[in-house]
């Protein structure tokens, strides 16, 4: 699995490839004792570990004789390779008389051809609902006491939708069209190029990526060739007979906000 780093450099444990997020071109490769070590911090970033343990899980393990030498010089390396691509060597921590620690936001970079051969082919209910019309799966609306009353809610259930989808799209069309990049919107994972964003304020439900790699693949989202940020979220009615999905799909930043984002709504 790789990994990025401060959203600014990818990781390739199998490569050992240290790069820019953005341009591969700009690379270290590492040797094998720093690729382990880098491996072993990613894995308990933010936490401490002794000179022991890292030696042990990165030496030992390995069949290599212990040397606290051998320690300090590949740290040494891992904070130039850091440097020389951009990054604070502060990413990683002396922590005296005990060992080191990283402290870095650490990402698993997920590929998209793994994940579209892994998410199974659903039937979907859900009608996909263009910008300029909408349309209600008729099995969302409640049963009808007769023909009359049953025409009167698909009229009303049919006017919130169109009400509740073109607000949702509009203000979210303009507030990322002004969001700027730092904003503090947690950051999901990403596939190859295009950063998943949860627009929910609480932790995104364990199918999230599913959902959003499903829409993706549906809207022809080409995650190869470009950087993007995908934002998504899902809501519902109160009485959850009613779900509307919103996708967010922004490309051509400047240093501080987008210049166009392409909105999708779904309702379900």
């Amino acid at each position: 699995m790789k990994y990025i780093i401060n959203l600014h450099l990818t990781f390739d444990p199998d490569t050992r490839i240290l790069a820019l997020k953005n341009d591969t071109l700009l690379s270290i490769e590492l040797t094998k004792p720093a690729s382990r070590l880098l491996c072993e911090l990613i894995e308990n970033n933010r936490n401490t570990l002794s000179k022991d343990v890292i030696i042990q899980n990165v030496w030992v393990k390995y069949g290599f004789a212990p040397s606290n030498a051998n320690l300090s010089n590949h740290i040494s390396e891992l904070r130039k390779a850091f440097v020389n691509l951009g990054l604070d060597s502060d990413v990683i921590i002396t922590v005296p008389k005990v060992g080191f620690r990283m402290e870095a936001e650490i990402h698993p970079v997920i590929k998209a051809e793994k994940i579209i051969k892994e998410v199974a082919i659903e039937e979907r209910s859900a009608v996909i609902v263009d910008e300029p019309t909408t349309r209600i799966n008729e099995r969302t609306l409640s049963q009808p006491e007769n023909r009359t009353e049953k025409s009167r809610k698909k009229v009303k259930l049919n006017i919130i939708i169109l009400v509740v989808a073109l607000l949702l799209a509009s203000a979210a069309g303009v507030a990322f069209l002004l969001l700027p990049k730092n904003d503090a919107i947690p950051l999901v994972t990403t596939i190859d190029k295009c950063n998943i964003y949860s627009l929910t304020s609480v932790t995104p439900p364990t199918d999230f990526i599913k959902m959003v790699t499903n829409r993706i693949e549906s809207e022809k989202i080409d995650c190869t060739q470009e950087s993007i940020d995908i934002y998504y979220a899902d809501t519902r009615n109160n009485n959850a007979k009613m779900k509307i999905s919103f996708m967010s799909v922004c490309k051509n930043r400047d240093s501080t906000h987008y210049r166009n984002c392409t909105n999708y709504k779904y309702v379900k």
